[in-house]
């Protein structure tokens, strides 16, 4: 199957807020091969667009995690974000698609590399996914001075 793709110019990144809490919309999630000294290893790559007045509208950023799931690994804690809180149990199994469309929350980090014209760019990445809290229930209307209760 051909793969096309075009080539775009770079995206320039407005300065995102760093230890801020995000929201965003997870749009896509795939696996990627990364190179370690130890070898490869496949990765999930979480690619969020940013809800935020603030920031450009479409604004995308992206996070991985290796695809190993333990109570102490990177993707166990991201899952457990993405699922309000609750913890997978020991054997339960996740399927990452589910994920795809839902609304999070998720904080960035920034690392400035040079690009090939040697300016120094930045580049955000996701930290971490935070669980998003519940909206707080409508509070109960009280009738009005001399009114009725339905």
């Amino acid at each position: 199957m051909p793969l096309t793709i075009v080539k775009h110019e770079d995206q320039a990144y407005p300065d995102l807020p760093i230890a801020t809490v995000l929201s965003g919309v997870i749009t896509e999630i795939r696996e990627k091969e990364a190179t370690f000294d130890r070898g490869v290893t496949t990765m999930a790559e979480f690619v969020v667009e940013i809800n935020d007045p603030e920031i450009p509208a479409e604004t995308t950023v992206k996070g991985s995690a290796t695809l190993y799931l333990s109570p102490k690994s990177k993707l166990n804690k991201w899952i457990t974000a993405l699922n309000g809180g609750r913890e997978l149990a020991i054997g339960e199994q996740v399927n990452l698609e589910q994920f795809i469309g839902k609304n999070c929350q998720f904080m960035v980090d920034c690392k400035e590399k040079p690009n090939r014209a040697g300016a120094l760019v930045k580049f955000y990445n996701i930290s971490d996914f935070v669980a998003m809290r519940p909206a707080p229930a409508p509070a109960a209307r009280q009738p009005a001075a001399g009114g009725r209760r339905f």
